[in-house]
């Protein structure tokens, strides 16, 4: 299940945001690399059942799914980002607080039995 999760940063704060997202994804990414690595060492020694294999490669698809996700939504932020800079050199600012609106989507992670 997918769910729409909004919360607001200052504009300042959205790259620092994007960053501490794709240390997010960096780390599922190196979790399931090593999942893999795994995966495969099982295989080549034969020591893998038909339903341990399927699962564990649902798993990985599953991660890299969000994983997508997650790079989809850093690269719709950051054009954002860029779009209301560009958009703030254009015109004069009216307020000094101005907030900028980060939506994300959250990839629920449902483990099959």
């Amino acid at each position: 299940m997918r769910v729409r999760i909004s919360y607001s940063v200052d504009l300042d704060e959205v790259p620092s945001e994007a960053t501490r997202m794709c240390h997010e994804t960096l780390n599922q990414l190196q979790d399931t690399l090593d999942d893999v690595r795994s995966l495969i060492q099982k295989i080549d020694s034969g020591d893998l059942e038909k339903e341990e294999l399927v699962l564990k490669v649902d798993s990985s698809r599953k991660t890299l799914g969000a994983v997508d996700a997650r790079l989809t939504d850093v690269a719709m932020i950051l054009s954002g980002f860029y779009d209301a800079k560009e958009q703030m050199s254009l015109e004069p600012v009216e307020e000094e607080t101005e907030v900028f609106s980060v939506d994300t989507e959250v990839m629920e992670r449902k483990d099959v039995e």
